[in-house]
């Protein structure tokens, strides 16, 4: 007889120790897949529940807390975005996209000096990438130095 779970019921069964740990390499990628998903057709949070499984099963990997932190700043529920990117940072200090995210929370929140520097960060760890420049000139124009903002 086969037995059908949903991918939450899945994790939870792993997590319970009743699935193998081989499991979860194929289920942390299908709980990220399902995230994706869920984020790209502006569902976050169907987003975060696929990302919280994900995080549960893989705690110290810093794209999982990332991806947690998206649909939060989607939702703007930004204490969560900014919980989620600080924990992505704290395994990965040099996290690009934790970076931008922890920038656009800092913005959210009023705060473009601190947004300058992850941005100003994002931007040194990667050139060439338009999208740190782009904020980091936001956060500098907000932040009250046009010339600054011009320059980035």
């Amino acid at each position: 007889m086969l037995t059908v779970y949903s991918v939450k019921g899945l994790a939870i069964l792993l997590l319970a120790g009743v699935l193998p740990a081989s499991s979860a390499p194929v289920l942390v990628d299908t709980l990220l897949d399902q995230g994706v998903v869920h984020r790209d057709a502006g569902r976050p949070g169907k987003a975060a529940v696929a990302f919280a499984a994900a995080a549960a099963l893989r705690p110290s990997d810093p794209d999982v807390w990332n991806a947690l932190g998206e649909p939060a700043l989607q939702s703007r529920d930004l204490d969560r975005a900014q919980a989620a990117f600080l924990k992505a940072l704290a395994f990965d200090a040099r996290h690009y996209y934790a970076r931008l995210g922890l920038g656009r929370v800092l913005m959210e929140r009023g705060d473009p000096a601190g947004a300058a520097l992850r941005f100003d960060q994002a931007a040194r760890s990667r050139p060439n990438a338009a999208l740190p420049a782009f904020y980091l000139g936001r956060a500098l124009e907000a932040k009250g130095t046009p010339e600054a903002a011009k320059r980035a």
